[in-house]
């Protein structure tokens, strides 16, 4: 239980993140961080979304904010902590065992420090992900056991969003796609083996698609190998299409990105190509050039018995 000192503590710092704030306005609760939506003191205006906890054994509070306009921050505030306001403190922060974001904390108060967040996948899932938060500042170290961070960063966007829209303000969200989403779902086996066989289907349908195209040109073309690789892969370009249309189905990219993925291996295939037709031509000049011997072995073989049969 909290004493009335400490509660007061709590809600001036939530108060001031990210300016000066009145409310809880509308509250929840999400395992054991306390949260609810603010607005500007001075305007009355919605400000912002932020959800509280403390950590009795370091006597530090831990805030995540997420403002208007969808940047998120992580606040810590420690009455032990003499800092000057305005101050950049440096420090790390990193979750689990995920490479430390390095960053700079502003001095709100003397004991009470702001870090804006990368407003990046990696750091958002990172910090729904995991189970501990390090925060290394002033040469110490401290660790927090994090509960429900899997779904406070997209309730605390919920909140937002749906106090924007109350107030009327058009929220911009820098990431809404990563801040607002629910946590990622475990990958299905069934659907990736779906997909996998999908995409293998296609390329092989553009692989037999070649192989019938060289059968039947090369055999009977004089062109270049560069010439009739570009006529076969031409000949095929439905095939093409159809596994990049099934990866944008899957993969949810943009046509543009499939192709720049897909133009080195299919510049690959056409060099292979030009290769196949160099190779199977010179070995058909040898298989020529060997009848041509034979037959003719077989000819002056003939023509030998011949004479000897008339007594020549």
């Amino acid at each position: 239980m909290f004493s009335c000192p400490t509660i007061a503590l709590i809600i001036f710092l939530i108060s001031v993140v990210p300016c000066l704030a009145k409310g809880p306005i509308q509250t929840f609760q999400i395992g054991n961080w306390q949260g609810g939506s603010y607005t500007d003191d001075n305007t009355g205006i919605f400000s912002h979304c932020a959800a509280y906890v403390s950590y009795p054994s370091s006597n530090i509070t831990v805030i995540v904010t997420v403002e208007r306009n969808y940047i998120w921050d992580i606040s810590f505030g420690r009455p032990a902590w003499n800092f000057i306001i305005g101050e950049l403190v440096p420090v790390s922060i990193s979750f689990d065992s995920v490479r430390p974001f390095q960053l700079n904390a502003e001095a709100k108060t003397n004991y009470f420090i702001t870090v804006t967040m990368p407003n990046s996948d990696v750091a958002i899932e990172a910090f729904k992900a995991a189970n501990l938060m390090h925060l290394s500042i002033a040469g110490q170290i401290h660790h927090f056991n994090l509960l429900s961070s899997s779904i406070l960063l997209p309730t605390l966007s919920k909140c937002v969003a749906q106090n924007s829209q109350a107030s009327g303000i058009a929220a911009a969200p820098t990431n809404p796609s990563s801040t607002i989403a629910p946590p990622t779902p475990k990958p299905n086996p069934e659907a990736k083996a779906a997909q996998d066989k999908l995409l293998e289907d296609a390329a092989k349908e553009y692989g037999d698609c070649v192989q019938k195209e060289m059968k039947e040109l090369v055999p009977l073309s004089n062109e270049g190998a560069d010439t009739l690789a570009q006529v076969i892969t031409t000949k095929c370009d439905d095939k093409v299409k159809k596994y990049i249309e099934i990866s944008m189905a899957i993969y949810g990219m943009s046509r543009a990105e499939v192709e720049n993925n897909l133009r080195d291996t299919l510049e690959k295939q056409k060099k292979n190509i030009v290769a196949q037709i160099v190779t199977f031509r010179a070995e058909l000049a040898k298989a020529l050039i060997l009848q041509q011997k034979e037959e003719s072995q077989q000819k002056n073989q003939n023509t030998s018995d011949t004479k000897k049969g008339v007594g020549l």
